[in-house]
């Protein structure tokens, strides 16, 4: 049987209202007993969810928070010490409303979750799925949608804070159901706050990360965010930065401006059709280029050193100028190519 929880949120000083979440207790139990455990514990004084951020919002993809130590991705812990293992991956992202653990890495899960806007396979047997929200609620439909609407600015985070003000575990009772927020269901999970509070000097270990990427992040990570350029805030030149819970983002889909070429009004002429698909080739090069340079420095920061990352965004940076020259050269070759056919098509006429 499911659990059933909830989440409130505010935005700014406006109320959001709340997202009830069914929670899959009977596939992943130790996944689920740690987030009910911090929906009913007081963030101030042992550390949970309650007063803590939603520090980044992504539209099209998803929405994160849980660290409730740092509140910008690079902190949180579980009720088991700083992390765990990754349960089991028996549930799939396959749906709007999809709640699953962030993570750096494999069996590195803390805190920090994230709530998806669309199916995101890609995120499957990476990330432990451990329940999701009610679609069949109303409001929950309305407050995701809210949610997904949230203005942000640099690194995904919501120009006015996305706050869970309230939240808690839902005990379905023969005569109804009592909701009981944090204050009031502390006294049932007194046992395994306990473990919560012995572990309160753990942290997370994460790896020194560079900063000096000035690339903007379109598409990152689900990990525990990695202070990559667009995740978490940029440190003074120099300084050490920790890894976060950053989820990886898919790749992006192109076929709404394919979409949006094809219901355009048709070339008058073949010179016309060739700049057309010129363009067109052009448009997916860049995006090509744009997807595979953040996978190198993805890949480069992963591997735990600024020296790694450096080195793979200079190697980078030389393929794409050597593929720059290589397309343009193709494509100036093709309409010079059209040109000449023109002009001869021209001069057999006249």
């Amino acid at each position: 049987m499911s659990q059933k929880a909830y989440l409130t949120l505010s935005h700014g000083p406006q109320r959001l209202g709340t997202l009830r979440l069914l929670i899959a207790g009977n596939v992943v139990p130790r996944t689920a007993r740690n987030f009910l455990t911090l929906l009913t514990t007081d963030n101030d004084s042992e550390g949970g969810y309650r007063n803590s951020t939603l520090h980044r919002i992504i539209r099209g993809f998803m929405a994160q928070g849980g660290d409730f130590t740092s509140g910008d991705g690079t902190g949180g812990r579980s009720i088991y010490g700083a992390t765990f293992d990754d349960e089991n991956f028996v549930l799939s992202h396959d749906e709007r409303g999809v709640l699953s653990m962030a993570n750096s890495g494999p069996d590195t899960n803390g805190s920090q979750f994230f709530i998806t806007f669309r199916p995101v396979p890609h995120l499957d047997g990476r990330h432990v799925v451990f329940g999701r929200v009610d679609l069949t609620d109303g409001e929950s439909r309305e407050v995701l949608d809210a949610l997904e609407r949230v203005g942000t600015g640099r690194e995904d985070r919501p120009r006015m804070a996305v706050t869970i003000v309230d939240c808690g575990v839902t005990d379905e009772e023969e005569d109804g159901s009592a909701v009981q927020g944090a204050a009031s269901k502390r006294a049932a999970t007194a046992g395994v706050g306990t473990s919560l509070a012995m572990d309160d000097n753990d942290e997370i270990d994460l790896d020194d990360d560079d900063d000096d990427d000035d690339d903007e992040d379109d598409d990152g990570g689900v990990s525990q965010q990695r202070q990559e350029q667009a995740p978490v805030p940029v440190p003074a030149a120099g300084a050490v930065e920790k890894d976060s819970d950053e989820i990886d983002i898919d790749e992006e889909d192109d076929h709404v401006q394919e979409k949006e070429e094809e219901e355009a009004s048709p070339p008058k002429n073949s010179k016309a059709a060739l700049q057309a698909r010129l363009r067109k080739l052009k448009m997916k090069m860049n995006q090509s280029r744009q997807l595979n340079r953040r996978e190198v420095q993805s890949e480069g920061e992963r591997l735990g050193s600024s020296e790694g990352a450096a080195q793979h965004r200079r190697q980078q940076a030389k393929k794409d100028r050597d593929s720059r020259n290589k397309e343009w050269e193709a494509m100036s070759s093709r309409a010079a190519d059209s040109a000449a056919a023109a002009a001869a098509a021209a001069a057999g006429v006249v």
